[in-house]
């Protein structure tokens, strides 16, 4: 369904929130999520796991509003993210409901990076 940034989003704890600013507050949870998991610069957070996090209903993350959350990322961490994967299989086929983002930040916004991390000088002497 697509919406508008005045939107109001109900909460299941009653509790509302402007679509934009939900939007917003996806993308940080994604970027900190990422940053701060990742040893390899890339993590994956499913759908359900974020609608439990912000107390919205089951499925409510559909694909316009998985893009919407992919723009807002690529908007607020333009010079962060290296690369955002949505994938979005909605079981209508008979197959499994699999619905997640995989978020890949260059290495230095990954606090928790070691392989190969191209801002680590190794062996050099001052």
């Amino acid at each position: 369904m697509l919406r508008t940034d005045k939107d109001i989003i109900e909460l299941l704890d009653g509790r509302h929130i402007y679509y934009k600013d939900l939007l917003s507050k996806i993308a940080t949870y994604l970027y900190v999520e990422t940053s701060h998991e990742t040893s390899t610069n890339n993590w994956t957070t499913y759908f359900d796991e974020i609608e439990d996090y912000f107390g919205l209903e089951q499925g409510f993350i559909d694909k316009d509003i998985a893009n919407d959350i992919e723009g807002t990322l690529y908007k607020e961490f333009e010079n962060q993210i290296a690369e955002i994967e949505v994938y979005y299989n909605d079981g209508f086929d008979g197959s499994e409901v699999d619905r997640y983002f995989d978020v890949t930040l260059y290495e230095d916004f990954c606090e928790g990076f070691v392989e190969d991390d191209q801002s680590i000088i190794e062996n050099q002497r001052r």
